[in-house]
């Protein structure tokens, strides 16, 4: 390959990347939360926690996927909280919140 058919094919590379980017969309939500109360990060009995819940919120609000998320594993044991299916979760477990999840879709 040639230096220059190399190079010309870089920057085709590179600007097909930056029009995708341009046309995705992402929205981070922070402490994300439902009437008032944080979204616990797991689902059910706490067995399935973080990225399908992070997905599912992010899905819930016209979002393809969650990119990233940060828990807070920390969040009190008195504070209400709600599951992803916006019940009441347990107050008697203590399940990790959502501090932000970064969600994403690829085009606008």
């Amino acid at each position: 390959m040639t230096r220059k058919t190399f190079t010309a094919l870089a920057s085709i590379i590179v600007f097909t990347t930056l029009l995708t980017q341009a046309n995705a969309a992402t929205r981070t939500f922070f402490a994300p939360n439902m009437h008032g109360d944080r979204i616990s990060a797991c689902i059910g009995e706490g067995t399935i926690c973080g990225k399908p819940v992070a997905d599912r919120l992010c899905t819930g609000r016209g979002f393809t996927q969650a990119l990233t998320y940060r828990l807070d594993r920390s969040f009190g044991q008195e504070a209400r909280m709600r599951t992803i299916e916006n019940k009441l979760a347990e107050t008697n477990k203590i399940q990790p919140a959502f501090v932000f999840v970064k969600c994403y879709s690829p085009s606008v």
